[in-house]
């Protein structure tokens, strides 16, 4: 929709990155990150002769986001590059004290590719020169034409308009406290002052199980709202439609709860997870113990298990991979009583393990934190079985001043006593957002948000492990803690956590 670009040539008013035409958006991505739409990739040509890929030095790195200039380094200033600045119907005077005339569309492209100014004359040493094809040039001039004129979906002088996805089935209760404590604590921050003066407006969705019409119902809630961020929000099950549709709107989500966190290169540059899922989980398990000797690794038919079973099956190579369907057929028990197994990684839904557990004796059974429910842990107590289980954190974790302004939040708010775990998940990804912003500033972008969570190491929200992020890290807490289950009291008891990769 083209309304705000028509309110801006009449009358000055900011439009939104989202409403910039075709050509300005590939513009926006060459000017922001050095990459065309074209096959050929653009190559940045450098003092010397030395030829490097635009990416490494987009010109938003020396121009600012914004294009008015940036800090001199080494003696050298990058100038205004504004639409309004070079083309001013008078002559002007660069950062070195030459003066040239306005640049049109034909001498911008010549200054981009071969370096001279609108006077002829050889531009700093300092400035790449970009090969470009036409139409590659043809976008990136069309996005300096109203680059400055746009203005971050979501953000006003007075407000930040945050989304939140929740669980689609929201008659288990985890939506609705999803839902409860992101309010109470971004109404808690409004009442303190919010962010620089901006109050933090949520905005809340729920997607369909179905690929497809989920895909629609998130882009229609993303034109409608217009959020600046998402924060904490539900996406197991429905990660590939949702990553791809914010990767293509390039939308940042911070603190994603997922039971397949994507960590295939190259990374989702937007997509910022709490916890490591089911893959990860089984990962630490076996790194916790060495590969028995007869172990079998029993799988559902779900993605999710299918790809955590094909990790496992590389690192345990004489272990067998079992695929089972949700009811556990008799088949499958005879095949794993008949191979007098050690140990069992149960790749299933928890009702499923749960039977196993029950109709299995004697293996060791390994399980994913993501997949323990009370049906497993019950099972586990009444047969007396030996269990390790993976959590990526434990109530232990939360630290004691934290766990008191929970409990005040949610007197204040009244916050339900059910799903307490699945509230400080939430609350602890609205502290890292809340976090980035801080540090961002109050000119923030949603590029400058993404550079912020890279700097974050061993960030405290107080409720879960400190958390970590990098350019070449998604997912703020790494390894997990090994458990035990007390057949007695039925509590946990640690028996180790696998040192977990250092931040990049």
């Amino acid at each position: 929709m083209r309304l705000a670009a028509v309110l801006l040539l009449a009358g000055g008013m900011q439009c939104f990155a989202a409403d910039l035409r075709p050509e300005e958006q590939r513009g926006r991505r060459i000017y922001l990150q050095g990459t065309g739409a074209s096959s050929t990739p653009i190559v940045a040509m450098l003092t010397g002769g030395a030829e490097v890929p635009a990416p490494v030095v987009p010109c938003a790195g020396c121009h600012g986001e914004n294009g008015q200039g940036g800090q001199t380094e080494g003696g050298v200033t990058p100038p205004d590059i504004t639409w309004a600045a070079i083309t001013k119907p008078y002559s002007m005077t660069s950062p070195s004290g030459r003066k040239y005339p306005a640049y049109d569309a034909a001498k911008l492209r010549r200054a981009i590719t071969l370096g001279l100014d609108s006077a002829g004359n050889n531009l700093s040493p300092a400035m790449p020169r970009y090969r470009l094809t036409l139409a590659d040039a043809s976008d990136l001039i069309a996005y300096l034409r109203v680059m400055g004129s746009t203005s971050e979906p979501g953000i006003t002088d007075s407000s930040i308009r945050i989304g939140a996805i929740l669980p689609a089935n929201g008659g288990t209760g985890i939506a609705d406290a999803i839902r409860a404590a992101l309010t109470a604590s971004f109404e808690q921050i409004n009442q303190n002052g919010g962010i620089y003066s901006r109050r933090i407006d949520v905005r809340f969705v729920s997607l369909s199980p179905s690929g497809e019409r989920a895909k629609a119902e998130l882009a229609t809630f993303l034109d409608r709202e217009q959020v600046f961020a998402l924060s904490s929000s539900f996406i197991a099950g429905a990660e590939p439609v949702v990553t791809s549709v914010l990767k293509q709107r390039e939308i940042p989500m911070i603190g994603a709860m997922s039971l397949a966190p994507e960590t295939s290169y190259p990374l989702n540059p937007y997509v910022f997870y709490l916890m490591p899922g089911i893959s990860e989980e089984a990962q630490s398990l076996a790194n916790f113990i060495s590969e028995p000797k007869a172990a079998a690794i029993l799988y559902g038919r779900e993605p999710v298990f299918q790809a955590a079973a094909r990790a496992i099956g590389q690192r345990w190579t004489r272990a067998e991979s079992i695929p089972a369907d949700g009811q556990l057929s008799p088949a499958v028990f005879a095949t794993l009583k008949a191979r007098r197994l050690d140990a069992v990684l149960c790749l299933l839904p928890g009702e499923s393990t749960a039977k196993l557990i029950r109709n299995l004796p004697g293996p060791a059974f390994l399980i994913p934190g993501s997949l323990v429910t009370q049906a497993v842990l019950d099972a586990i107590r009444e047969s007396r079985s030996t269990a390790w289980l993976a959590f990526a954190e434990l109530p232990d974790d939360a630290a004691k001043g934290a766990v008191e302004e929970y409990r005040a939040l949610a007197g204040r708010y009244a916050l339900a006593s059910s799903h307490v775990a699945t509230q400080w998940t939430a609350i602890a990804g609205a502290k890292l957002l809340i976090e980035a912003l801080q540090r961002a500033g109050r000119d923030v972008t949603r590029r400058t948000l993404i550079s912020t969570l890279e700097s974050f190491r061993e960030v405290r929200t107080g409720l879960i492990p400190p958390v970590s992020y990098g350019p070449n890290r998604r997912i703020g807490i790494l390894g997990a803690h090994i458990v035990s289950v007390d057949p007695e009291s039925g509590k946990f008891v640690p028996v180790g956590k696998p040192p977990g990769t250092q931040p990049n």
